[in-house]
C-alpha cells in the first residue's frame, strides 16, 4: 500500500497505522530518526500499535531501507518491538513484555525437489546432520523449509517483513541466485552449502573439492596413468564443485608430470547415460582412458557396467574414482573408491558460520573449506590408495 502524505502538520496512513509527518531534525542520524519515530508511536487502549512496513517507513522518513532494517532488528532484539506472522510489527510499551532469552531463532532452508537415487540421499544426510548437531549443541534454532509451490525469493521477503526470518541455509543444488540476491538485499544472514558458482568467495561452507581433485591427480600420476578422463553431467563451469575438482586435478598433474592431458566427457541425459557411456568407451577402445574420475555418482555405476561389458579390468587396466553425491555408508558397502563426504564436519561448520553472521548482523565472511578424505579402494590400485590415504 502506498503512503498518502498530507501537509507538514497532517497525517498519513499506511497499513492502518497513523504516521506523524512532523519533519525530524536534519541533525539526527538516519538511524536515530527511525528509532525516534518508532518509539514515539502511541501505545495504549484505543491507539494504533501496529508499525508501518520497513519499506513504507523508509520512504516516509526518506532514509534507506537498510537503515530501517537495522533499527527494526535492534529494537526487536531489545524487546521493544514484536512481530506477528501474517499480521505485522508492533511496538511493545516501555516496561512491557521483552523478548525472552530463550527465544528461538528461525532458520529456513530452500526447498530441494525430491529425486530418486543417491543425490537425494545425500541431501537427507545433510539435513539430518544439521538438525542433529543443532539439537546436540542446544542451539535455539527453529528450522523450516520454504514452500516449493511459490517463488522462494518472494517468500524470503515476506518472512523478513513479518519478522519471521533470522537466517537461511541455502543448498545450491538447484538455481538459487534470486534467493541469494534477496538475502543480500535484505541483509539476511545466510550460509550456502557449496559456493553457488566458481567466482563466489564468501558466505559459503564446502568440502575442499580443489584439494580432493588435487589428491586424485597425485594418485593417478603415482600409478603412471597417462590418459585421464573427467566425466560430468554438464559443463565444468556450470558447477562450482566440478570446476574445483577439475582445477585441482589439472594442477596436480601439471606439478607431478609436467603436463595436463584430461579429456572431458559430458553426459547430461539421465535416461541415456548407460548407452552413452558404453558408446563413448567403445569409440575409444583402441586408446581407452586408463583413469576415469566421475564428478557424479550417478555416472559411476553405469560406467562400471559399460567397462564390464567391454571386458576392461578395473582397476588393473582402468582406475575409477567417484566424487560427490555418495553417502559414506553407500560407498563403503561396495568398497568403490570415492570421496568420503565430511557431512558432519560441513554441517557443524555451516551452523557456526551462520551463527557468526547472525552476530555480525549479516556481514559477509570469507568462505570455509572443510578437508576431505577418501574411502573404498576396490576400483583403484594399491599405489593410488596409499596416496589417497585409504
Amino acid at each position: 500500500m502506498l503512503l498518502s502524505l498530507a501537509g507538514r502538520e497532517g497525517t498519513c496512513h499506511a497499513w492502518g497505522v497513523m504516521m506523524q509527518t512532523t519533519t525530524p531534525s536534519v541533525r539526527q542520524r538516519p538511524s536515530d530518526r527511525v528509532r525516534d519515530y518508532v518509539l514515539r508511536q502511541p501505545v495504549g487502549s484505543g491507539a494504533p500499535e501496529r508499525l508501518p512496513t520497513m519499506r513504507d517507513l523508509a520512504a516516509h522518513l526518506k532514509v534507506s531501507l537498510a537503515t530501517v532494517q537495522g533499527v527494526y532488528r535492534d529494537l526487536k532484539a531489545k524487546g521493544r518491538i514484536t512481530t506477528k506472522a501474517g499480521d505485522g510489527t508492533y511496538l511493545v510499551p516501555a516496561g512491557g513484555a521483552v523478548r525472552p532469552a530463550s527465544a528461538r531463532r528461525k532458520v529456513f532452508f530452500n526447498h530441494i525437489a525430491a529425486t530418486k537415487g543417491k543425490e537425494s540421499m545425500l541431501l537427507g544426510f545433510l539435513y539430518g546432520a544439521l538438525l542433529q548437531i543443532a539439537m546436540e549443541r542446544n542451539l535455539r534454532l527453529e528450522f523450516s523449509a520454504l514452500d516449493a509451490d511459490h517463488p522462494e525469493e518472494e517468500q524470503v521477503r515476506a518472512l523478513f517483513e513479518a519478522g519471521e526470518l533470522d537466517g537461511m541455509i541455502i543448498f545450491p543444488f538447484v538455481p538459487c541466485q534470486p534467493l541469494i540476491v534477496a538475502c543480500e538485499e535484505l541483509q539476511v544472514p545466510y550460509v550456502s552449502i557449496h559456493p553457488p558458482n566458481p567466482e563466489t568467495c564468501a558466505n559459503f561452507v564446502t568440502p575442499d573439492y580443489f584439494m580432493g581433485g588435487y589428491r586424485i591427480g597425485e594418485a593417478f600420476a603415482a600409478a603412471g596413468r597417462e590418459r585421464i578422463a573427467f566425466l560430468t553431467a554438464g559443463g565444468v563451469m556450470e558447477s562450482s564443485t566440478a570446476w574445483a575438482f577439475a582445477a585441482g586435478l589439472q594442477n596436480a598433474l601439471l606439478e607431478t608430470t609436467g603436463r595436463v592431458a584430461v579429456e572431458h566427457g559430458r553426459f547430461r541425459e539421465i535416461a541415456m547415460r548407460r548407452k552413452m557411456l558404453y558408446d563413448w568407451l567403445h569409440e575409444r577402445r583402441g586408446r581407452l582412458p586408463d583413469a576415469i574420475f566421475c564428478h557424479r555418482h550417478a555416472l559411476f555405476e553405469p560406467l562400471l557396467e559399460a567397462l564390464e561389458k567391454l571386458k576392461v579390468a578395473v582397476p588393473e587396466e582402468v582406475s575409477v574414482i567417484s566424487a560427490i553425491d555418495v553417502a559414506p555408508d553407500l560407498s563403503g558397502t561396495q568398497a568403490f573408491t570415492s570421496l568420503a563426504m565430511p557431512i558432519d564436519e560441513v554441517s557443524s561448520a555451516a551452523l557456526e558460520y551462520l551463527h557468526r553472521r547472525m552476530e555480525l548482523k549479516g556481514a559477509s565472511l570469507p568462505g570455509v573449506k572443510v578437508p576431505v578424505g577418501f574411502t573404498g579402494g576396490r576400483t583403484t590400485l594399491p599405489v593410488e590408495n596409499r596416496v589417497l590415504g585409504i
